[in-house]
């Protein structure tokens, strides 16, 4: 028995026909399942909370979507239940699933999936936020503060997006949305703390990045050499007093270069992120807008099982 988790509105709305495909496959194979289409959002959250709340018998959970998609269900989840995630990727960003190399083509993620022979645990983050109240959030590719944030944000809330979306000109849309929010972005002074113990300082922050997959904000190879299954985070920072180099740092990392000259990486299991100014925060690129000056991130190990 497989369950589905469908948003049908992922990929410029391509998510409904690569969920019509998968039915075929299902339907020729006389595979028994049971789907879920999401409606609006939060519902793939709740979805896949009503799947394992209290769950005793072994589930596979297939999710059909976008990274959004796949963060909403992995913060529904009860994962003291034994549940085992397949995904079919749709969205237009697929950090996870290029990270993680998985097939383009729906058929090819279902064979693997029907054959379960790579079936591997990894890592997923938490982040806390909020003075008064403590808010948490999980996330499987990366969270973090700052551009990367900003870029995320404003890509999800351009006025343009309908349209764009509509004529399937979404990643136009993304490069127009990423470039307004490099050339509005300012940098800040602020400082990390890795594992409580060691602190660095930095004077010119653009973003913060605490990464579990080498991808981020739609393609963007920040941590080439990022293990989703040590228990680490690759935290990326990039800080720099020119503009143009931090323009050109994110060229290279769009090319998929290895070596980003004047990108700081270090290893932790817990970061502190402190900012002398209020910044845009994100969850596997998901960003509510607001703004705040402290976050902290926790790596999980190996406590998500996925069909690889």
């Amino acid at each position: 028995m497989y369950y589905f988790i469908v948003n049908p509105h992922s990929g410029c709305g391509s998510g409904l026909k690569t969920w019509q495909k998968i039915e075929k496959i299902l339907t020729r194979k006389g595979i028994e399942y049971e789907a879920f289409l999401t409606g609006s959002a939060g519902e793939a959250k709740n979805f896949a909370a009503e799947l394992t709340a209290g769950a005793e018998d072994e589930k596979t959970i297939v999710v059909v979507g976008g990274d959004g998609t796949f963060s909403d269900v992995l913060n529904g989840l009860c994962l003291d239940s034994a549940v085992t995630l397949g995904y079919v990727p749709v969205g237009v960003g697929n950090d996870l699933a290029r990270s993680l190399r998985l097939p383009s083509s729906p058929a090819r993620c279902m064979k693997r999936i029907f054959r379960a022979k790579n079936v591997r645990s990894i890592d997923y983050g938490v982040i806390t936020y909020g003075q008064e109240s403590s808010k948490h959030r999980r996330f499987i590719v990366s969270a973090g503060m700052g551009l990367d944030a900003d870029m995320s944000w404003r890509e999800d809330n351009a006025a343009l997006k309908p349209l764009l979306s509509r004529l399937r000109l979404n990643r136009v849309g993304g490069l127009c949305a990423k470039a307004g929010a490099f050339f509005r972005a300012k940098p800040c002074r602020g400082y990390i703390i890795l594992d409580g113990v060691k602190r660095v300082e930095f004077n010119n922050i653009y973003f913060v990045s605490a990464q579990l997959q080498p991808y981020e904000c739609s393609g963007l190879r920040f941590a080439p050499y990022a293990v989703d299954s040590d228990g680490r985070l690759e935290v990326c920072v990039m800080s720099h007093s020119s503009r143009r180099d931090v323009g050109n740092m994110l060229l290279a990392a769009r090319a998929g270069k290895t070596y980003l000259r004047g990108l700081r990486i270090y290893q932790c299991r817990d970061l502190e992120i402190h900012t002398e100014e209020p910044v845009m925060f994100h969850a596997d690129g998901e960003s509510t807008g607001e703004r705040i000056c402290d976050l902290s991130v926790g790596c999980i190990e190996r406590k998500v099982r996925m069909i690889l």
